[in-house]
């Protein structure tokens, strides 16, 4: 395809039938740095200074994880200052960025069904976009939730995004 572009003197998608989207939207996971250069993901201040320079790029998501070390030996109860801190992490990008971007919430199979769902509730109000693998994968189907599973959980608010 390089040399018939080339060849032909058209962007590559003149040549697959013609511009779909003006724009496409595009995620990047946040890499913040402290004074030293060094990448400091922990500290909710850098991910709020990293968050409005990657908006300010033309991103319309980030994405972080700030709920912590997680192991093979995961789903485990998280503690009340991890929820402070998700809760903390998740404010201040939402400030930095206001509803300029979506945030997109990580975890890696981290949590149990309880902490999942005292987490979705206190991120709810930021509003984010993704709240990804919560649980272990395959304990979706094995959980008995006392209510719905939390919206931001397992189900996108914005089909179309």
């Amino acid at each position: 395809m390089r040399g018939h572009r080339k060849a032909a003197n058209k962007p590559v998608y003149e040549l697959l039938g013609g511009r779909v989207h003006e724009r496409l939207r595009s995620y990047t996971y946040l890499y913040p740095k402290n004074s030293r250069g060094e990448y400091d993901y922990d500290d909710p201040d850098l991910a709020a200074e990293c968050a409005a320079h990657n908006v300010a790029l033309g991103f319309t998501a980030v994405k972080f994880d700030p709920a912590g070390p997680y192991t093979a030996y995961s789903g485990h109860q998280i503690s009340l200052e991890v929820l402070d801190h998700c809760e903390t992490f998740c404010r201040k990008v939402r400030e930095a960025i206001g509803n300029k971007a979506d945030l997109l919430f990580s975890t890696h199979g981290q949590m149990v069904p309880s902490s999942v769902i005292c987490l979705a509730q206190r991120l709810e109000k930021f509003d984010p976009l993704w709240f990804e693998e919560p649980v272990p994968p395959g304990w979706v189907r094995k959980t008995r939730w006392r209510k719905s599973p939390p919206r931001p959980a397992f189900r996108s608010r914005r089909a179309s995004a």
